[in-house]
């Protein structure tokens, strides 16, 4: 199998190059081992969520590169784990990993993460907004002024 400098995963043929670009586009971390624990693909997320350079992932057991992976339960057990919030760095995943099957055999194991530090600072940033709504009602209705609110348009609102 040969590997650029800057692939991320290994490719012996155009549709793998294809795949590979396709999994180096994507928002979420991708990792893909075979049935032995090797690193065989490894996007740009992953790397960056590991600080790990992309080609220097694959080929490397994953239990090396992350000691408590899930992926080694998912290939010895052959059952997907879904939902599984993991911190690494300092960052918090959720994970998905799941057995790929060849045959009914298994052949390799994918895990999928997304940063969920993103989505914990909007609905933090949400719970704010509802608190900033909440005042700023108790304020109106508790005021003995006759208070309009208008859109743009002048159309009242409340």
């Amino acid at each position: 199998m040969a590997m650029n400098e800057e692939d991320s995963c290994s490719s012996d043929s155009k549709l793998q190059d294809r795949i590979c670009s396709i999994f180096d586009v994507a928002n979420n971390g991708i990792i893909v081992v075979d049935r032995h624990g090797i690193i065989v693909i490894a996007n740009r997320v992953v790397a960056d969520i590991l600080g790990f350079a992309s080609n220097n992932l694959v080929g490397r057991l994953i239990t090396d590169v992350i000691p408590n992976s899930l992926l080694p339960k998912v290939l010895e057990t052959g059952q997907a784990l879904y939902g599984q919030k993991v911190v690494y760095n300092n960052t918090t995943l959720v994970a998905n990993c799941s057995p790929l099957l060849e045959a009914g055999v298994i052949h390799s194991a994918v895990c999928v993460f997304q940063d969920l530090s993103t989505i914990e600072h909007l609905s933090s940033e949400l719970s704010s907004l509802k608190q900033l709504f909440i005042e700023y009602e108790a304020i109106i209705n508790s005021s003995y002024d006759g208070i309009f609110i208008t859109d743009g348009n002048g159309v009242v609102l409340r």
